[in-house]
């Protein structure tokens, strides 16, 4: 995405916001400290293990409406973080 370049990215997993799956998402932004929550690691107890061919994690969310869903958690934070 040539229109992203010099934004920087931060990555996040979404069980640091409280989902019980890992999801990994970047995110750009060009606020100055936006003090995101480092990604966990795989292994870590913060989420459920899902490997591969499990049906647990995000594999086990029925539905892609439900699968794109943002954690409130992380939701708040970038509202916070703008005001």
């Amino acid at each position: 995405m040539d229109y992203m370049q010099g934004i920087p990215k931060y990555m996040i997993t979404y069980c640091k916001y409280g989902f019980p799956y890992q999801k990994r998402t970047h995110i750009f932004t060009n606020h100055p400290n936006p003090d995101f929550l480092p990604p966990c690691k795989n292994g870590d107890k913060c989420h459920e293990p899902a490997p591969r061919g499990s049906r647990s994690g995000l594999q086990s969310v029925k539905g892609k409406v439900a699968r794109s869903m943002y954690p409130p958690k992380l939701c708040d934070h970038i509202v916070k973080i703008c005001e």
